[in-house]
């Protein structure tokens, strides 16, 4: 059991309207796991719309996260701080927690903190 977090830029601070590709899979929190921080893919991405490089690592997802047209929120649709959500549930997670194994497929690297990075769509 887990749960999936996403980041959405809005196109209109006001309205915070979004386009259907302005959505993106942060990654998953699973019980007794690392949590899986996705790596978009750069031809996912719109360099000159975003004002920056896909993220495909902690500090690229700390920079999105961040930024001011960015809200988070969870499959329930519970919104949350960009740099708390960094912070508590992708980089200080308690417990006994499994790295997973790199496949070079899926998985790509281990983080420096408590978060694997992985590729591809997953639930």
């Amino acid at each position: 059991m887990g749960t999936n977090y996403y980041a959405q830029w809005d196109s209109c601070k006001h309205c915070k309207r979004a386009d259907e590709y302005d959505r993106f899979h942060v990654g998953k929190s699973s019980w007794g796991w690392m949590f899986s921080l996705h790596v978009i893919e750069q031809r996912d991405w719109d360099d000159d719309k975003y004002g920056m490089e896909a993220p495909q690592d902690y500090e690229g997802w700390l920079k999105f996260l961040t930024h001011s047209n960015v809200r988070v929120f969870d499959e329930y649709s519970q919104e949350m701080d960009g740099a708390l959500f960094m912070d508590q549930v992708v980089a200080n997670r308690q417990g006994d927690l499994q790295r997973h194994s790199l496949d070079g497929k899926y998985y790509t690297a281990n983080g420096k903190g408590t978060w694997d990075m992985c590729r591809g769509e997953y639930s």
